[in-house]
């Protein structure tokens, strides 16, 4: 289909003729050839004791190209028998003629001391389609002999056919008896073009099923994916696949066989794989259950059981580790790669000062420190510095307050252990706590809170007392104290000696907790990080909806509301319902929640996104462009 047309496959034949003329046939001396033939003598039945018996061929003789066939037919030598009154030899006239040469081609022949003679005797043969007596068609010689008797028969014919087995006939006082005999099984070459139109030389084993036409329409192909006149590529398989021709000749003359090659390339498949994240721990040691699509192949790897097709990251080991799913058919093979890796544990700190705290002259309002989630629970803090709070183990990781006030300047290295019965396993975290410098005292803040008021608005209420060269405040929301969004800047007060109150409503809080971070810019540019405060939010009421989508650059963006925690699952569709994308969306620890999915792999056309929890569902239809 991608490839260049079959140019019509043309088989010719030519027929070859001899045109020559000779005053008598010459004498042969030599030893004929009789090879080819099981028995070269026939018994009659019934059982009269009339034989003819194949004395050979003599292949080029009396010209090249040519053949002369000798027989010998013997009458009975029982007592009482038939004579014999004529013999035929059974010869295809619609394929070829005996030779004439110098007036003979047909007739008796003697033989002395290995020297035959060949001449013309009584009963001269004539050429019989059929013989009205015998129903042969060929030679007959008409010649009639009585028991005891024997008479040496041969022609010539202007080609040099195989020796085979065919059949005779003698007629005896009004009998005939017929029975199997060597003699030329004359064939001819083919003066006909055969013609093959309507196939490529390349398919893909997705491709239709293709009809071709075949001229002669007696001429026949056959082999891998041909039914009648189609040929199906997918039936074939992939690879070099050799079909045959096969015909014969009208006249029964002459066969023809001959091959032709088509390669078949294996058509592309997307192979998916789902249920896999790109990164686990060590100590993770319950099976992941994972899927491939098309269903019905295999998956391989560290840490995958073939047999129930699941990934064990506590068997895989710390490392990166390829997974991958092959999926078959027939003589096709494909398959897709991800990427995991098996980390030891991590240690999260959950809060803008990852490595650095900068302390002020007095420990802020509602300073709680930095929070630290170690992953996964069940291990132990481990720290030479003041400062550490661990908290009870809570959801799956581990959780500790770090009193950057408490600690004091300097750094501060923070190890979490987790020790099992396979192995131990510890992360190192430093934190750099850096001295206040009473210089830089832009905002004095006595109080920053958040409050869930009606409607499930959140109210942000802060009050200053003092500001210098304050420009602007910053207020950013976060749903892990790690990474924050922007939400409005509020208009400081400049330079002020006395309380100030500032208040900010956020009416699209997230469901769950959410941290809210309070910045300072002065006039000159400089931004300072003056308060931090969360509130949790739970509000189950809110229905998984699909609030704003685009296709960016060949990227879809969904924004999705929810009321629920649950892990929400995402499943795209073609337009015939083949699921072709599966992705899990966990942590929904917001009521806006975002995720980003590449379509760049997708062929254009409509496709039905669908998200689902264990009780609810949301759909969007969209259009694919290239």
């Amino acid at each position: 289909m991608k490839n260049l047309l079959l140019k019509s496959i043309i088989f010719l034949f030519f027929i070859t003729s001899y045109s020559l003329s000779f005053s008598q046939i010459p004498n042969y001396k030599g030893t004929p050839i009789t090879t080819g033939c099981a028995n070269t003598i026939a018994t009659w039945t019934p059982s009269t004791g009339h034989e003819i018996e194949f004395k050979g061929v003599i292949y080029d003789f009396p010209n090249a190209g040519q053949s002369t066939w000798l027989y010998k037919v013997t009458n009975s030598t029982f007592s009482g028998a038939k004579a014999i009154s004529h013999t035929c030899f059974p010869i295809n006239l619609d394929c070829i003629l005996p030779v004439n040469i110098g007036g003979i081609w047909a007739g008796k022949y003697s033989e002395n001391s290995g020297v035959f003679t060949f001449y013309k005797g009584p009963g001269d043969p004539a050429l019989v389609s059929p013989d009205p007596k015998t129903g042969v068609t060929g030679i007959k010689f008409d010649e009639g002999f009585d028991n005891q008797a024997t008479a040496n028969y041969f022609y010539v014919l202007s080609t040099k056919p195989d020796v085979v087995s065919t059949s005779a006939a003698l007629k005896a006082s009004g009998d005939v008896f017929y029975g199997t005999v060597c003699g030329p099984n004359v064939t001819i070459n083919i003066n006909i073009p055969i013609t093959i139109t309507g196939l490529n030389s390349h398919y893909e084993t997705d491709d239709a099923p293709v009809s071709f036409t075949i001229n002669p329409s007696s001429a026949t192909l056959t082999g891998p994916g041909i039914s009648g006149l189609t040929f199906d590529p997918g039936i074939a398989g992939s690879g070099t696949v050799i079909l045959y021709i096969h015909y014969v000749d009208p006249s029964g003359c002459g066969v023809m066989d001959d091959t032709i090659q088509i390669h078949i390339d294996c058509s592309p498949k997307t192979v998916l794989i789902t249920g896999l994240d790109s990164l686990y721990h060590m100590f993770d040691s319950i099976p992941i259950t994972l899927t491939g699509t098309p269903v019905g192949g295999t998956f391989s790897g560290s840490g995958i059981n073939r047999t129930n097709s699941t990934f064990t990251p506590h068997n895989a080991g710390i490392d990166e580790h390829y997974i991958n799913y092959t999926y078959g058919e027939g003589n096709c093979t494909w398959d897709t790669t991800i990427k995991v890796i098996v980390e030891c544990c991590v240690v999260e700190v959950l809060a803008d000062f990852p490595s650095n705290v900068e302390l002020e002259a007095a420990k802020p309002v509602n300073y709680t420190g930095i929070r630290i989630a170690a992953y996964p629970q069940g291990g132990r803090f481990i720290t030479t510095s003041a400062g550490l709070t661990v908290e009870k183990t809570k959801g799956d990781s581990a959780i500790a307050w770090f009193d950057a006030y408490v600690a004091g300047p300097g750094n501060h290295i923070i190890e979490y252990e987790v020790v099992d019965d396979y192995d131990t396993c510890a992360t190192i975290k430093e934190i750099t706590v850096i001295e206040y410098d009473p210089f830089v005292l832009p905002v004095e803040l006595l109080s920053f809170n958040a409050e869930l008021i009606e409607n499930n608005d959140v109210k942000l209420k802060w009050t200053t007392a003092s500001e210098t060269n304050s420009d602007y405040f910053t207020i950013e929301r976060s749903s892990n104290a790690i990474d924050f969004e922007f939400l409005n800047n509020v208009q400081g007060s400049g330079n002020s000696n006395q309380e100030t109150n500032y208040t900010y409503f956020d009416k699209e809080p997230l469901n769950g907790i959410s941290y809210y971070r309070l910045s300072q810019t002065d006039f000159d540019g400089t931004t300072k990080i003056v308060g931090l405060t969360y509130i949790e939010i739970v509000n189950e009421n809110i229905p998984l909806e699909i609030s704003k989508w685009n296709i960016n650059n060949s990227t879809l963006n969904v924004e999705f509301k929810s009321g629920s925690k649950e892990t929400v699952m995402m499943n795209i569709y073609t337009s015939t319902g083949q699921l072709i994308y599966s992705k899990e969306i966990r942590n929904i620890n917001s009521i806006l929640n975002y995720f980003n999915t590449d379509l760049s792999s997708f062929d254009q056309g409509i496709y039905l996104l669908r998200l689902n929890n264990s009780s609810e569902k949301a759909t969007l239809m969209f259009y694919m462009a290239k």
